[in-house]
């Protein structure tokens, strides 16, 4: 967003205030086998120099929080007791990892994976001999971890809640397909279960399951799920569900503040929904966007979001919106027995989202289908044939 804004106007004042002691940097790289293993340099998770800053003239403060909102004065206040004015404002706070609460959760060894800090720690434990690690949930995290973990020849143990692996986000016929990959490389799976207590002393010792049971490990992995940090703007009168609400221009309910990433539940106007989309493609052009709003642009926000997650030599596509609805129709395409197959989801004979795995050649097509909402009410049999050309449902085709 501050780039975009620079870009247009070489005046405005500009600060970016962040929790973090860090300049810009890849979170999406913090999970990838080569940043985690210290095979690539690591310079590469930076995405801005220092010196680009200055040469923009873009004020950056770390290390501080914003602890207040005050939108008649126009003012935010931070952590340090500072409070900064305002002529137009944008929260792009992100999602923060969700804390275990759990008894001996703060033990070494117990990792969170959301910030530099983290992956820090983690490189550290991966060079120290660690043998066990049980990982905490399941999805594109856990699958990534559990990948990286393997190829260092660490045992895991995979404990989750869910019935099985990256449920609901995949069908269950989806997700055999993963959970047979991870079995085959070693993971051991423990279904329908949590974790009540960490034991050991000021290292991780093992985890004791809800059934009883004990685990000996000496990493344990907390991918419990996230949470958006809101509770600082409850006071200023924002509009908020489950996210900071905005319309498709990204304007929150308060006037000049804007909002964007993981923290928005904006108005999709291809989707024709209130939706929050928590991926650094969807963030990044909401920045872009809120910014040329700033700006006095009046532009709505349109894009099909939509990601990927690589581990164990397979492939796990997301398109669009994959949330499980009543209103929704999937059709399955592909075959598991090739381990190529996802399912296509409809709402009212348009598709709207879609996963997929190792079916990767059809994602960007599937993306336009959602974006042109092309009626597919006479091709669902078509849809369901892993051989048909989706191409020729193009509009242009």
């Amino acid at each position: 967003a501050a780039e975009t804004i620079r870009k247009r106007d070489s005046r405005a004042s500009i600060a970016i205030i962040t929790d973090e002691p860090y300049r810009l940097y890849s979170r999406v790289l913090l999970s990838k086998p080569a940043f985690l293993t210290g095979a690539s340099d690591f310079a590469s998770v930076w995405m801005k120099s220092e010196d680009w800053y200055t040469t923009n003239n873009i004020t950056l403060l770390t290390g501080c929080a914003a602890v207040a909102l005050d939108a008649t004065a126009k003012q935010v206040t931070l952590s340090d007791g500072k409070i900064f004015q305002y002529e137009k404002l944008l929260i792009a706070t992100g999602t923060h990892n969700r804390k275990w609460t759990i008894p001996g959760a703060n033990k070494k060894s117990v990792h969170y994976l959301r910030t530099l800090d983290h992956a820090k720690a983690i490189i550290k434990d991966l060079h120290d001999g660690k043998s066990h690690a049980v990982i905490v949930g399941s999805a594109c995290v856990t699958y990534e971890v559990a990948d990286i973990l393997r190829s260092k020849e660490i045992e895991v143990t995979e404990v989750m809640r869910e019935h099985y692996f990256w449920e609901p986000a995949l069908s269950q016929d989806e997700a055999s397909i993963v959970e047979e990959r991870l079995v085959e490389r070693g993971v051991t799976l423990i279904r329908d279960m949590e974790i009540t207590e960490v034991i050991g002393g000021d290292e991780v010792e093992g985890v004791i399951l809800k059934d009883g049971r004990m685990l000996h490990c000496d990493m344990v992995f907390a991918f419990i799920g996230v949470d958006i940090p809101t509770n600082w703007l409850i006071s200023s009168g924002i509009t908020l569900d489950r996210g900071i609400h905005a319309n498709q221009y990204l304007e929150t309910s308060l006037p000049d503040v804007w909002v964007a990433g993981d923290t928005a539940r904006y108005k999709d106007v291809i989707l024709n929904d209130s939706v929050v989309m928590g991926n650094w493609m969807n963030a990044t052009k909401q920045g872009e966007t809120a910014a040329m709003n700033m700006l006095g642009d009046k532009k709505g926000f349109e894009l099909v979001s939509f990601h990927s997650s690589h581990g164990f030599g397979d492939m796990i596509s997301f398109a669009g919106d994959g949330r499980a609805k009543e209103d929704r129709e999937y059709i399955m395409r592909g075959n598991i027995s090739e381990r190529k197959y996802g399912r296509i989801i409809l709402c009212e004979n348009h598709i709207v989202g879609a996963t997929m795995i190792n079916r990767t050649q059809e994602l960007a097509t599937i993306v336009k289908l959602i974006a042109t909402r092309a009626d597919i009410s006479n091709k669902k049999i078509e849809l369901a044939d892993a051989n048909f050309d989706l191409k020729t449902l193009l509009p242009d085709q």
